[in-house]
Formats: C-alpha cells, structure tokens, sequence
C-alpha cells in the first residue's frame, strides 16, 4: 500500500551515495538478416532503432515493445555504404561512403517516422567515417577521415570535418590546411605526423570520430593514428586547435600489460618501459558537477595495410630492420635488451609501432639509434578536460576485469588487448555513467564517473554470452533514457557488427540503504536494519534492541525523509529523540515475538516503475527509558533495485 503512494529524488539531495550502484539486465537481441550492422541511432519520437548495414549498402530499421522486445520494420536503400547513422528531432542523418574510399561522400537525410527521403543527399569530404547532430539540431558533423589508397598509398585526400546547416543544407567545411606550415612543429609537440610521399599536414590527418559540447560551439575530432584531438570551432568551420595526447609509461605501477599471446599465462601483467600511443577511436563529453570533460575509448591503429605507410614490426624484428639501443645482460643506456626482444614470451610478439616519425622520436639523444619504443593503442579509456590535460586513465583495470571476469583473450596480447573502441555517456538515477565497449572481448564496461578524476567500475556486460546469438565486437551504444522509451527503463542499445545484432540492456540503479541518525542517543536506542530492497522480492526489516517490556513496535513508513531531523520532544515529548520520516502514511504495529526484537516483511511489486524509488522507515517501541514510555530508531532509506 505505502509503496504506491512513494516519491522518487527525494535523498539523493541528502547526499546519500549511490557510487557504482547500477546492475543491468539483458533484455532483446536481434541480428539483421544478413547478419551485418554496425552504428545504431534511436529516435525517441517514433520509438525507432536505426543500424548501419554496410554489407547490403542499407539502413535496417527495428522497434521495440513496452517489454523491450525488439522486431524488424523496413529497411532503407542508400546510395553507398553507410558508415554511420544519427537522429536528432524524428530527421535521420547517414553517412554513405563514395564509390571509393577516396572519393567524397555524403549524408543522407530521412523522416524518423516514415522512413521516406528528407531532401536530396549531401556531399561532404572523403570516407565520412562518424556523423552527429549538434544538441540542438541545427547541424550535422561528419569526420571525413581521407585515407589513401592501400595499393599505392597516393591516392591521398584530406581529412576533414564537413558542417551541414539542417535547414539550408548547405555544407561549409573544417579544412586542415591552414595548419600545413605548422606540421614540424606539431610533429615536435608529439602529434605522430609522417613523411611518406611528401603528404601534407591536411592529408595525413585522418579524423576518426566527433563530439561535440553541450553549447554546442566546439567539436572535439579525434585524429586516431595522429595521436591526438582536434577542436572545430563549429560557427566559423575552422580548425582551432590541434592537440597530441601524448603516451602512457607501461613501466609505471597500475600500467602494467601482458605483451605476449606465447607465453603460456593468461593475464601475464608486466611492466616495461613502453609507451603506448593512446589512439582514441571513439570520444564523447560529459558533465560533472558544471564542469565539461572529454572521455576516449584508447584502441589504437596502425596503417600498416596501406602501400608506403607500413608502421608496425614485431619485437623479433626489430634488431633486423632498425638500430636499436639495446646491450645484454643489463642495459645501461638502453631501454630494452635484445633478449628481451628476440624472447616470444617477453617483448617478441609486441607489435611497435615505427613509422618514420616514431623512429625519429625514438631517438631520443639523437646519436642514430632508436632508445624509446612504441606500442599502438593505451588498452584503456581516459578522462580529459576540453583543454587537452589528462584528468584519468583507467590504467590496466579493462585486462584484469576480463581475466576476472573469464573474459581474457591470450590471442591478443601481441595487439592491442582488448581493444576498447566505443564510449558513450548517461546518467542512471543520478548516477552519471561511462559506457565502454571493448571490441576484442566482446564485452561492454560501466564506470561510475561520479568523480571523474576516480571513476569506480560499476558492471561488466558481456554481450556475447548475454545476447543470446553470441553477438561479437561491440561497435555502436547509445544510452536512451527511460523517459524516452516505452520500456520505462534506462536502456544500452549496442550493435555488435561481426553478428549483425542489435541488443537492449536495461541499466538498473543497484539497490541501497543508507542509514539515517541514530533515533533515541539518549535512551536506550532501538536499532533498525534491512536488506535492500528489490523488484518481485521483500524488504525485510528488523528491530533490534527492543525492550522486552515492549508488546508491540511501530514500523513508521513515509515518503520522504526529514533533513533535518525533527526532534520529538516538541512533538511527543520523547527527550533526546528525532524522527527520520515524515509518517504520512502510518504505522504498522508488530508484536515483539522474542526478547527485545522485532521483523516485518513488506512485499516490493515486480513493477519496473517502482526503481529508483526510495522508501522510508523508521521504528518506535516502548521503553522505560524515556519519560513518554516511547523509544526510536535510527531511519533506514531503502533505494529500490532490480
């Protein structure tokens, strides 16, 4: 009866703490029926999912029941392969490749609703790679990324970031040109630029993914092989800054990585004096307390397939194509030996990345041998300001979870681990909540950035094993809020693009209890304790330290929870005594069924609606210890969980 009449949000303004208290369930899978599919848009107005499917040259169209079960609409015929999909205000943007990966692209617009041509498409720069929606809806960004040609490696467009203005259509563009002249400089600000064919500044950067704030002015583009980020300033379309990450020391403590898929241990962690180049795919914005970070899901990539651009060679091979600073036993002004190198089950196996510009920086004190070495990808993600500094990295917790969790895979460990690729934000109760999908495992991270500068892992979901399919490589999430979904519940939708499944995951708030006072500090106080309380189950409550003179103890409920307390001396005359919830519901009376205590289990509906919600209790019995005969206990408030 209570539970029903219960309101939400009212202690969290208390400052109860709900750190990393979220749990999720599976909810829906299903695959395309060419089981290919890679990004996945929501539209919250037609309850529509829209997933890229690259392998058919469409955009494959789902919906979901009140349940969350998931069914096939239509699909949407597009004139190239789409390599990614947004929604902003029921209007769909797809970014649709050309007829090569070096010719320009476009952007295919269409009704969220009705699935019909919004408009004729729109040509953007070469191999739009990401596609996004300003948060107002007012423009659209693709990362035109501009790879060259593999055979040749000369067939080499610019990278850039192409704007659309929704309502004219008309396209200005984000060129990195005007930086041409400033490329040795970047180069020696650490932005991993090449030399090959004589490229341009413009030509070498190759932008990857977009974000964008919350003003709406700036994007953030990540430049994945040129380690580094740059800023549009969106208004004008220009380049404002580009900025390189830097690396991460793999010989710090908490940094440490199994480099070795031959070593015959799962989860060799070591230290070495490698720096690995942070390589974001993915970026997205948050914020935090008023303050605004950027989040970056640290993959790594080499360019290794394309003619001219070849930068990767494992440890074996190193001493065979490059002079190295390295002496045996111990170096002295080496930082590896050859052993450790030439040994499959140490540094053998390790794919550097040697670039003509990793080699040059490597060279550290420029005497013509290489001393410092490189690795692709940090095999974690990091929090940043928007200005560029480092606020976090998640150092090796994503490889010790997988090796916890059954997840690892030996096979990788000469790569890039397990490859975080994807991130993405929301918020959960009032949690806020990083996404990262690791791509090689299969699996899905959620971190508690509650404090961004120490986020908790709060979950692991391993969408192989919980879709059903055994959905694999998880490419695309999106949060959607369960205010706008017809499931009530606040959903992950991930598309994993080796299976072509599109899946739903509820995120649920975990079940809590905080503690609230101490009832009668002067009396003899009642003590009250519970479980937590959980959809379908009870909420045990149990009175301790109850007088035996006591016949009957009083559950009090009520809706939200006194801050401060109100002292019951005025009220009842209970000197020393303050009461935690506000009663408006009533009391239920229990009969003290052994000395000096007392239970009551009160039934939680398996009702979706009821999470998050906070219920409040408190006890009071008799006791010879106060003047009105009447003691109390502390309060209890009860966060409702899955």
């Amino acid at each position: 009866m209570f539970i029903k009449a219960v309101v939400p949000a009212v202690v969290l303004a208390l400052g109860a703490s709900l750190s990393a208290q979220v749990s999720h369930s599976h909810i829906s899978t299903i695959q395309t029926s060419n089981e290919a599919g890679e990004i996945t848009a929501y539209d919250a107005v037609s309850g529509r999912y829209f997933v890229t499917n690259p392998g058919n040259g469409r955009l494959d169209v789902f919906t979901a029941s009140p349940s969350g079960q998931l069914s096939f609409v239509t699909s949407i015929s597009l004139i190239g392969s789409p390599n990614s999909v947004a929604v902003s205000n029921g209007l769909v943007a797809v970014a649709v490749q050309g007829g090569n990966p070096q010719a320009n692209g476009f952007v295919q617009f269409f009704n969220a609703s009705s699935a019909s041509a919004s408009g004729a498409p729109v040509m953007v720069g070469a191999l739009p790679d990401m596609v996004t929606f300003t948060p107002d809806g007012q423009k659209v960004l693709t990362a035109n990324e501009g790879q060259a040609d593999e055979d040749t490696g000369l067939n080499n467009p610019e990278g850039s970031v192409s704007i659309i203005d929704v309502t004219s259509r008309v396209v200005t563009t984000a060129s990195f040109a005007p930086w041409n002249s400033q490329k040795s400089q970047l180069q020696a600000a650490g932005v991993r630029l090449s030399n090959v064919n004589g490229i341009t500044l413009a030509q070498d950067v190759e932008p990857e993914y977009v974000a964008v704030n919350a003003a709406g002015t700036t994007a953030f583009v990540t430049l994945q092989e040129n380690n580094a980020i740059a800023e549009i300033d969106i208004a004008t379309a220009t380049v404002s800054a580009i900025r390189p990450l830097g690396e991460k020391d793999h010989s710090l403590p908490g940094n440490g990585f199994d480099p070795s898929n031959q070593d015959g241990v799962a989860g060799n962690f070591q230290n070495f004096p490698i720096l690995g180049l942070y390589m974001p795919d993915a970026v997205t914005t948050f914020t935090v307390g008023g303050v605004e970070f950027l989040a970056t899901a640290n993959e790594g990539d080499s360019r290794d397939p394309y003619q001219g651009f070849e930068d990767e060679t494992r440890g074996t091979i190193l001493e065979d194509d490059f002079s190295l600073d390295t002496e045996d036993p111990t170096p002295d002004t080496g930082l590896y030996t050859s052993t450790q190198l030439n040994s499959n089950s140490m540094l053998g196996r390790l794919k550097f990345a040697t670039s003509d510009y990793d080699i040059a920086r490597g060279d550290t004190d420029q005497d013509g041998d290489v001393d410092q070495l490189y690795s692709f990808g940090s095999r974690s993600f990091t929090i940043w300001t928007t200005s560029g500094t480092k606020v976090f990295d998640s150092g090796d917790e994503f490889e010790r979870e997988m090796l916890a969790s059954g997840l690892w895979q030996e096979s990788r460990s000469d790569d890039k681990g397990p490859e975080p690729e994807s991130i993405t934000f929301g918020v959960v109760g009032s949690t806020p909540l990083l996404f990262i999908g690791l791509e090689r495992t299969h699996a899905v991270l959620i971190y508690d950035v509650s404090d961004p500068q120490a986020p908790v892992l709060a979950d692991t979901i391993y969408v192989e094993g919980e879709s059903g399919v055994g959905a694999r490589s998880p490419e695309g999430l999106q949060f959607i809020p369960a205010a706008d979904n017809a499931t009530g519940q606040d959903l992950l939708a991930v598309t994993s693009e080796l299976d072509g499944a599109l899946s739903l995951f509820a995120i649920h708030p975990e079940a809590s209890i905080t503690v609230v006072g101490v009832g009668c500090p002067s009396a003899q106080p009642v003590t009250l304790t519970s479980n937590t309380p959980r959809l379908g189950t009870t909420w045990d409550l149990n009175a301790s330290s109850v007088e035996q003179i006591a016949p009957f103890c009083f559950f009090w409920f009520g809706d939200q929870v006194h801050a401060p307390a109100v002292d019951l001396e005025a009220l009842l005359g209970m000197t020393g005594c303050f009461s935690y919830c506000n009663g408006t519901l009533g009391a239920f009376s229990r009969t003290v069924t052994s000395t000096g205590s007392s239970s009551m289990a009160v039934s939680v509906p398996n009702n979706p609606a009821l999470l998050r919600f906070e219920l409040s209790v408190q006890v009071t019995s008799a006791s010879v210890h106060t003047n009105t005969g009447w003691s109390a206990s502390n309060g209890l408030i009860g966060v409702v969980g899955n």
